[in-house]
């Protein structure tokens, strides 16, 4: 078993009474929303005080940027428009993007971690990119320059090739890649400036970043995967009584109002840290090799296996695994993403997808064909079930298209 090491006091106590169980679905909270909501806590209870000390500059003063506002104002836009699981794509988009806007991670790869066809990843990527025209989610400055040119309807194929092609000449003043391409010095170099006088190099500006933080992260520690959940604000919580003498009765009934509302906020904030480390640990134990790179395919655990081993009911692992992001030594997941069902006997459906993907032209081969390359290797599934899974890597990996050149 594999050694967890967990930031998790575990003589915490976790009193479950009838008022966090009516309010467990907190657990479902991302951090962003788990921030907003201790926040309207201690702005409603004057008796709750939050040490700021002690939670990590960088997360404050991120908090206080304008980028801030940009990401809330996206979350806002997309969750009004957006049906849950492409809202769930585009919050996994968001996730994928640098600290300027540019989309880092591969379209294909964000369609086989949300389980979403390529064709709806395209077109959420094309939303973002719309949105106040920013043109965020493009893939480089090249991507992003093209986007503007469009927008400002200045784009000229031809000029435009000619310049995203030979950028080092064009830096060096030299433009003898001219000869040949009926194109006059004077009118390309117009367009050069064209481009200078009305294209910004980035989605965003030097004021703005683009930050997105996962709920969690398993790092390495020295004894093995660490757990860490980001919820900043809950070690920073505390309360602060007022020490009077007083015979007046309403006035004491609200003062132990205040103290109830700031021992149940701190139960359940305990519990879903706790719940939550204990469900990431059970993933980085069954997970350790994908997630260490020593695998390129999950083993099997799925939802109903997190309920065996934890206890906890199906209500509440949904919950701990909704809308949440998990930053491992390979790369920010989904915790969802992390999770691969039994397809025969205890093998992984993305261990049998591995499987199928490196049988040489298994595009291309039959399903008679490739039941029978994994019957000689023991696996044993219906030739349905074959070409379910060659053709979910076929959409989603698109291993017989060239990739595009950025």
């Amino acid at each position: 078993m594999i050694s967890i090491q967990n930031n998790v006091n575990a003589d915490i106590s976790i009193s479950l009474n009838h008022y966090i169980i009516n309010s467990i679905h907190l657990f479902k909270y991302n951090q962003s929303d788990l921030y907003n909501y201790i926040q309207n806590k201690y702005n409603e209870n004057p008796l709750i005080c939050i040490y700021e000390d002690k939670i990590p500059m960088s997360y404050i003063s991120k908090k206080q940027t304008d980028s801030q506002h940009i990401i809330d104002d996206i979350l806002t836009h997309f969750r009004c428009i957006l049906y849950a699981q492409d809202q769930l794509t585009m919050e996994f988009i968001l996730h994928s993007l640098n600290t300027k806007g540019f989309l880092e991670e591969d379209p294909y790869k964000i369609s086989i971690y949300t389980k979403t066809p390529i064709n709806r990843v395209k077109q959420l990527i094309n939303q973002l990119q719309t949105y106040e025209n920013k043109g965020i989610g493009t893939r480089n400055m090249i991507d992003f320059i093209k986007f503007q040119l469009k927008n400002k309807d200045f784009y000229n194929e031809k000029l435009f090739d000619l310049f995203s092609t030979n950028l080092e000449e064009i830096h060096q003043n030299s433009f003898s890649f001219l000869k040949g391409s009926h194109v006059e010095e004077t009118e390309f170099k117009k367009y050069i400036d064209l481009i200078t006088a009305h294209c910004n190099l980035t989605p965003l500006d030097a004021e703005e970043t683009l930050n997105i933080s996962p709920d969690a992260s398993i790092v390495y520690g020295k004894n093995g995967l660490q757990v860490i959940i980001h919820d900043y604000l809950t070690g920073g919580i505390s309360y602060e009584p007022i020490l009077i003498d007083c015979n007046n009765h309403p006035f004491n009934a609200e003062l132990e109002k205040f103290k109830t509302e700031y021992e149940e906020l701190i139960s359940i904030l305990n519990a879903r840290k706790i719940y939550l480390t204990q469900v990431i640990s059970i993933i980085a134990n069954v997970q350790y090799d994908y997630l260490t790179g020593r695998s390129d395919f999950l083993n099997a655990l799925d939802q109903t296996d997190l309920v065996e081993q934890t206890k906890l009911s199906p209500a509440t692992i949904s919950r701990l695994l909704c809308n949440k992001y998990i930053a491992t030594p390979r790369g920010i997941f989904s915790i969802k993403a992390l999770l691969s069902k039994k397809s025969y006997k205890n093998l992984s459906v993305s261990y049998i997808k591995y499987v199928i993907q490196n049988i040489d032209g298994f595009e291309t081969l039959s399903d008679n064909k490739i039941s029978r390359c994994l019957a000689e290797m023991g696996i044993f599934i219906s030739r349905r079930t074959v070409n379910k899974y060659k053709n979910q890597i076929l959409g989603n990996i698109k291993r017989t298209s060239p990739k595009r050149k950025d």
